[in-house]
């Protein structure tokens, strides 16, 4: 993958670049899906866990795909950085919100956020191998333009569900 650009001086990506920058999206998709999994087994409104669950699905089979590619390049699995993300998931939900005991009512917006800043994390990086894929044999175009194609369509879904959530705040 090493390629240089006359027009930037940026240093050309070595594999290790390369093995480090899909370590990195894998731990992320990994925090991303047991999101998706809490979001879908505990989310208060039925209509929201149905969709997550749904979509997750669909987050669990690109994750899968995201360990293939990662496999062709020899980048592992990073367990000590995937332990750190998950401690920090669940600090994040010990955070101060006025309500010690219970659930705050904008926990159900922030969820359906992060959800969707998961996805979108997703869609750049598929984007990003979909711009590599010109110079790397390894990596297959037209999976790479399904999983764009199909991060577009969880993102949709997504922000339909956060306007709904959002409007329910506003009694409408």
């Amino acid at each position: 993958m090493t390629q240089q650009n006359p027009n930037n001086n940026l240093e050309p990506l070595t594999t290790d670049d390369v093995q480090l920058y899909l370590q990195q999206h894998l731990t992320a998709a990994k925090g991303g899906l047991a999101l998706f999994k809490r979001v879908a087994e505990n989310h208060p409104d039925m209509q929201v866990r149905e969709t997550v669950t749904e979509l997750k699905r669909e987050v669990e089979e690109d994750f899968s795909r995201l360990e293939e590619i990662a496999r062709r390049f020899d980048a592992s699995r990073a367990p000590v950085q995937e332990g750190m993300a998950a401690l920090g998931e669940k600090l994040g939900r010990l955070k101060l919100n006025g309500r010690i005991t219970s659930r705050s009512p904008l926990s159900d917006l922030f969820e359906v956020e992060a959800l969707i800043d998961g996805v979108f994390a997703k869609k750049q990086c598929w984007n990003t191998l979909r711009l590599w894929a010109a110079h790397e044999a390894s990596l297959d175009v037209a999976q790479i333009d399904s999983l764009l194609a199909r991060a577009e369509r969880q993102l949709e879904r997504l922000g339909q569900l956060h306007d709904a959530t959002a409007a329910r705040y506003r009694g409408e």
